[in-house]
Order: C-alpha cells, then sequence, then structure tokens
C-alpha cells in the first residue's frame, strides 16, 4: 500500500535528503523501534507462541503506521480521488472507490434484455452521473461474450442521458454474457451490475425461447448424487449450503435466494481444507431427465465451480495440485451411453474457484430426446490433492432460429415465452 501511494503523486512530499532532521529522526525511530521489538516483545513470543504475538504486533503495526504516516507526513491510504488500495489474498491488489456509486445505470423500459435476436439487437441505457461528477463521454461500453472472449463495443449517444447498447451478430442459442461500464472524469470506473464481469447479465440468443428447465438447486429434487462406477472414499457430491474453505464456495451462485447449491463434501466450519474433499476417485451428479423431443434445437447452460490447485504438506491430504481434471457429460438414451461435453483442468484460469457459466449445444453432441440427462463428474485419482467441486443454476431452452428479427427495439418487453433471469 505504501508503494502505492508514493506513485500516486506523494514522492515528492516525503523525500527528504539523509542529513535532513526529519530523515535521521527517522532512522532513529526505526531503530529504537527494532531494538524494542528484539529485547521486549522476544521473551513474549517465547511465552505465549508466534501465532498469538504476530496477530497483536500486526494490529499494533497497522493503528502506528496509520497514524505515524498521516501525522508525519500528511499522508493517508487513500487517494486524492478519493481511491482506495485493497488487497485479496488470490487475485492481488485493487484500487477502488469506496463510496456509492457516482454513475447509475437505468435501462429503458426497466429492465435488460433476457433474450437477443442473432442478428443483433439494441436496447437503450439512462447512465447519469451523481453530483460533483460528470461522464467521460467517450467511456460508455457494452462488453459482452458468447464463449470466445469478451467483446467491447462503444455505446452510442442518442440524446440527453440516454445511450444506446448494440449486440453484433450472435450465435442462435448462445448463452450470452454481458455487462455495461462507464467512468467519470475523474477516472472512477463503474460497471452495471456492480459484480461484473464475474456477475453478469445473461441472454439467452435465439427468435424464440422456451424454458425446460430453470433450477436454482433450491431443492434437490430428481437429482441423483451417486452412478454406478463411482469411487471415492470421502467428497461425495451432496446438496445443501456448503461451507467456505480455501477450495469450497462460502455460498451458491443464485442472488437473492436460498444459499443452497450441489457441491462436493461438507466439511467442518474452521475445519482443515482436505477434511471432506475428494478423495481415491470419482463422484457423479445427475440431473433430471430432460423432455427435448420434437426441438430443432436446445441449450443447456450452468454455473459450475472447481477447484484443484492447493497443496498440502500432508501426503495424505493432497500433494500433487493440478492433475485432475472435473467433466461433464451428456446422455440421450437415460444414461445407456454418454458423450463428453467438457473438460475442465488440470490446469487453466477455472481451476482455482470462482463460479464460472458454461454453456453447449445439445443437438451438436446427441439426439434431441425425451430422456436426456446431464452428469457433471469430481475426480481425484493418482496422487492426491485438494479437488472441490459445485453446481448451481442450470437451465435448458428450447430454440428456435427461423425467423425475421425486428428493427431496433428500445422498450424492452418479453416476447412469446421469455427466459428466466439468470
Amino acid at each position: 500500500g505504501c508503494l502505492l501511494l508514493l506513485t500516486d503523486g506523494y514522492l515528492d512530499q516525503i523525500r527528504t535528503g539523509g542529513d535532513s532532521l526529519t530523515g535521521i529522526a527517522l532512522a532513529l525511530g526505526c531503530a529504537t523501534l527494532g531494538a524494542f521489538y528484539l529485547v521486549l516483545v522476544k521473551p513474549y513470543i517465547l511465552k505465549y507462541g508466534a501465532v498469538r504475538m504476530t496477530t497483536y504486533t500486526f494490529a499494533l503495526g497497522f493503528f502506528a503506521l496509520w497514524f505515524v504516516v498521516g501525522g508525519v507526513w500528511g499522508v493517508w491510504p487513500f487517494f486524492p480521488s478519493g481511491k482506495v488500495i485493497i488487497s485479496d489474498k488470490t487475485r492481488g491488489l485493487f484500487v477502488v472507490w469506496p463510496g456509492p456509486p457516482p454513475i447509475t445505470f437505468a435501462p429503458v423500459g426497466g429492465a435488460t434484455p433476457q433474450q437477443l435476436f442473432p442478428s443483433g439487437e439494441s436496447f437503450d441505457v439512462v447512465i447519469t452521473a451523481d453530483v460533483g461528477h460528470a461522464i467521460d463521454p467517450s467511456s460508455p461500453t457494452l462488453v459482452y461474450d458468447v464463449g470466445g472472449g469478451p467483446v467491447e463495443l462503444p455505446m452510442l449517444p442518442k440524446g440527453g442521458d440516454t445511450w444506446t447498447a448494440a449486440f453484433g451478430d450472435l450465435p442462435c442459442g448462445a448463452l450470452v454474457r454481458y455487462h455495461l461500464r462507464a467512468a467519470t472524469t475523474a477516472g472512477i470506473g463503474i460497471r452495471h451490475p456492480v459484480g461484473a464481469p464475474q456477475d453478469s447479465l445473461v441472454a439467452v440468443a435465439a427468435v424464440s425461447a422456451t424454458v425446460v428447465l430453470d433450477d436454482d438447486l433450491a431443492s434437490p429434487d430428481g437429482w441423483l448424487t451417486a452412478a454406478p462406477g463411482d469411487t471415492a472414499s470421502e467428497g461425495r457430491w451432496v446438496h445443501g449450503d456448503p461451507i467456505a474453505s480455501g477450495a469450497q464456495p462460502e455460498v451458491d451462485h443464485t442472488p437473492d435466494a436460498a444459499d443452497t447449491c450441489f457441491f462436493t463434501g461438507q466439511g467442518a466450519a474452521f475445519g482443515n481444507i482436505g477434511d471432506a474433499d475428494v478423495d481415491n476417485g470419482t463422484t457423479s451428479l445427475t440431473s433430471p431427465r430432460l423432455d427435448l423431443s420434437g426441438a430443432s434445437q436446445a441449450t443447456v447452460g450452468y454455473w459450475r465451480w472447481y477447484h484443484n490447485g492447493f497443496s498440502q504438506s500432508d501426503a495424505d491430504e493432497g500433494n500433487g495440485p493440478n492433475e485432475d481434471v472435473f467433466r461433464v457429460f451428456v446422455t440421450d438414451d437415460d444414461g445407456e451411453t454418454w458423450t463428453p461435453v467438457e473438460t475442465v483442468g488440470p490446469a487453466g484460469p477455472e481451476t482455482g474457484g470462482n463460479w464460472f457459466l458454461h454453456a453447449f449445444d445439445v443437438g451438436s453432441l446427441v439426439d434431441l430426446t425425451a430422456t436426456v440427462r446431464v452428469r457433471f463428474v469430481a475426480s481425484d485419482v493418482g496422487n492426491l490433492s485438494i479437488v472441490e467441486a459445485a453446481v448451481d443454476d442450470i437451465v435448458v431452452f428450447r430454440i428456435e432460429c427461423d425467423a425475421p428479427p425486428p428493427q431496433v427495439r428500445t422498450n424492452v418487453g418479453k416476447r412469446g415465452t421469455a427466459p428466466p433471469p439468470l
């Protein structure tokens, strides 16, 4: 944090020569603190233990650093713009705006689209800045992804505070993740939704989309948590509210709903990371039957979590990171035969936790029958490792692609059978 403060215009304010009174005082102060620590604190470490004393030291150091830096130099841990520095143990340092969002997005018609015409579609958004802020007119952007990486398109001004977001051509049947982005003239960037890109808006690209299944997994009804051939000794699929570990999620993916999903093994609160992860084989989760008979096209989408990247010093818990995979299959004959859909891992950006959306065209892999199922398989084979997986928010659509598209649509409403929020 101090290094970042130095790069935000404060270097000239705190730079002093080695022969200055301030520099000498700081050097003597550091030496005094070091001697104090070695002479007076070390005996307490031996008496009370390193963990407890380290905790006390960090707590005291935090407050001391705050007031010393602020009092001596007039430097506090925020930038002139009001931004502050925060850190995440897995994703690094972030410079963020801690106040309420200075920019507000309000879709015309009250809702963003949940269904998009494959040939492209537009919708209007009112973007306003709070008092004391102004929107950078070059910043409003639509960002969307159909599975091949993000596409960024500038939004077009329509007059006043209204802007138009226009998609390019979309593959019919695809699930489209998208969000909006804008910034103030001071460089404060805001996304809609605020949690994007991880928590994006989702729409299906189709002329007509009929919901076959929309399951937020509030209930386990219809799902199977075991399959012939499963061999895992621990960490088999369970349904409930997961208890967070270094590899398992703390909450499900569904916003504003019951915190339940399917996940591999439920450990104890504050337990060891390897107490309930997948061990010694495979474990399978199978969906209910999906009736896709008569459909011309069908899409399945789901949110998944997978982590296989931790290494433990104890061989009985797992010291083989990034060696296992998470596999997804589909069947059109009620499980007699299975066709691979995707394999996650053994390494890559989606093997370290977090929720990721995946979708596939069912008809490109199997026939569209009345006995379609999807299966999720987590495994720990070979060297033991810390393996956790989770699944939530499964949606299935019958898709129609043959119809002429309309012109630009500025008031978003339902068309035919509208898909549910994803």
